[in-house]
């Protein structure tokens, strides 16, 4: 910010021999703006509107949230992928490829692909195509 305003009175055409004292300008800002909040982040002071704060706030909480699902959809499926055991004889079996795809993974997939509606999981019709293109890639 002090930079930016050191620009800004450059091209007013005021002359700017010394460095801009941040804290200073901070204080100025705020006495000027009543609605201009402070927020101090270890070294950097984050200035901001008091309208902005509420959803700026949510947004993260919102992004946060998002991400802790994702977390734990990976959790569920990774522990069921690394419980499966399979063995090998020397042969493939019939249905190996289908038996390698764990149902968590092809309940995430399918969730992806139609929407977590109920009636799209009851039926069987997609899940062996679904099985059949994860077990292709």
């Amino acid at each position: 910010m002090a930079n930016l305003y050191k620009t800004r009175l450059e091209q007013l055409g005021a002359m700017v021999t010394n460095r801009i004292h941040t804290t200073r300008l901070k204080d100025r800002l705020l006495s000027v703006l009543p609605d201009l909040r402070a927020h101090s982040q270890g070294r950097d002071t984050l200035l901001l509107f008091e309208k902005d704060i509420g959803p700026a706030l949510k947004k993260a909480c919102d992004h946060d949230s998002d991400a802790m699902h994702l977390v734990r959809a990976a959790q569920v499926v990774r522990r069921e992928m690394f419980q499966t055991r399979f063995t090998f004889d020397g042969a493939f079996h019939a249905d190996c490829q289908k038996d390698s795809v764990t149902p968590s993974l092809l309940a995430l997939v399918n969730m992806i692909l139609d929407g977590a509606n109920i009636k799209h999981q009851t039926k069987l019709a997609n899940t062996n195509t679904t099985t059949a293109a994860l077990t292709v890639s």
